[in-house]
């Protein structure tokens, strides 16, 4: 099935009218390949078609999960500028790499096997630690 019948019927699901479809192809820049299979799209088209799906009901609260994993440079760069687009919600975004939570995020929670031993800003998060960058303090605060 193509992209589009795949969020039509996840709006289905939902009980969501069709047009909500169209409505977050348009959202994840994906309009352009609705008419495409999906197994024909790109791991970054995939992905955005994953948060498409995710989006379809319009929660108030996203979960992402390492949503730039196996992605190229610029797909995540394009996945990037989709999540920063989401900013008038609240999406708890889990990742590895801390340079993306320094550009994408609000506020960070560091965990260090299993317990949250930091939430604050990126920005004083290294002010905190006297780091350059967040992946810095980071290693400041998990070595602490």
């Amino acid at each position: 099935h193509t992209a589009r019948e795949h969020l039509r019927r996840v709006a289905a699901l939902h009980r969501i009218p069709r047009s909500r479809a169209d409505e977050v192809l348009t959202l994840v820049g994906l309009d352009e390949s609705a008419a495409t299979r999906v197994e024909k799209l790109s791991g970054g088209q995939r992905q955005r078609l994953a948060i498409a799906s995710a989006l379809t009901h319009d929660p108030e609260i996203l979960f992402l999960d390492e949503p730039t994993a196996a992605l190229d440079p610029l797909a995540r760069k394009q996945l990037w500028g989709l999540l920063k687009s989401l900013s008038d919600r609240t999406v708890i975004y889990t990742t590895h790499h801390l340079d993306e939570a320094e550009h994408l995020c609000d506020r960070v929670a560091i965990l260090h096997r299993g317990q949250i031993v930091a939430v604050d800003t990126p920005s004083a998060l290294r002010e905190r630690t006297g780091a350059a960058t967040l992946e810095d303090a980071y290693l400041a605060l998990v070595a602490a």
